[in-house]
């Protein structure tokens, strides 16, 4: 996994921002931010954003995941699978045992999507991750404040409307 890491960092020109808290693309200001599609057999696992007055993805259901924040040790490969566990813990439960054949496609090509947060246009380019949950009994669940439910959505027939436009590209 750390070689399609690495070439995933390389691709995207991915560098340690200057403030020091998150990765970014470049010097541009783009944060990078990861997702994960957990799957089992005919559904996946789906987040519905808290409702919050002027935050554009309020309300709507998105993949578990967050920005990449960085630890201070500079090491992306790190950053961004302690990134990915901490928040898919948080916004649906699931821990990193639970998940098997957690990868993260070489060859991805990113999302970059925007959205309007204190007072300005913020860009993020959105890397993903894919895995097989291992328990088949597993039930989503939340701790996250941003979050208002999680739970399963169904592969045959997801309510597309509902999903933030960035998550749509990477689960279709």
């Amino acid at each position: 996994m750390i070689n399609e890491l690495t070439e995933i960092k390389r691709a995207n020109n991915l560098s340690f921002s200057p403030n020091g808290s998150f990765w970014r693309v470049g010097k541009s200001k783009a944060n990078a931010g990861v997702v994960a599609l957990f799957r089992s057999i005919d559904k996946f696992v789906g987040v519905q954003k808290a409702k919050r007055t002027g935050y554009e993805f309020s309300n709507l259901v998105s993949l578990p995941g967050g920005m990449i924040s960085c630890s201070g040790n500079q090491e992306f490969e790190f950053d961004l699978q302690q990134s990915l566990s901490l928040r898919t813990s948080a916004e649906a439960g699931l821990a990193s045992s639970q998940m098997k054949e957690l990868s993260f496609p070489a060859h991805q090509k990113p999302v970059i999507t925007s959205y309007f947060a204190k007072g300005e246009t913020r860009y993020t380019v959105i890397l993903f991750a894919t895995a097989e949950i291992s328990d088949n009994s597993f039930k989503p669940r939340s701790s996250d404040s941003s979050v208002s439910s999680a739970g399963w959505q169904n592969c045959a027939s997801p309510d597309w409307e509902k999903f933030t436009p960035g998550n749509l590209l990477i689960i279709y």
